[in-house]
């Protein structure tokens, strides 16, 4: 979850963001995942899968 339920953000995404900081080569690979899966997604959803 990125944010609290008072909106702020959560010190485990603001962690998650320093690691990522800290590891260039590990964000893009995870960036690329994310993108890969979610045109997965729109894929299938727009098949009406």
């Amino acid at each position: 979850m990125i944010s609290t339920k008072d909106g702020a953000l959560s010190p485990e995404f603001l962690a998650q963001v320093e690691s990522y900081r800290d590891k260039p080569a590990e964000r893009t690979t995870s960036l690329t995942a994310r993108q890969e899966a979610l045109d997965g997604f729109l894929k299938a959803a727009g098949q009406g899968a």
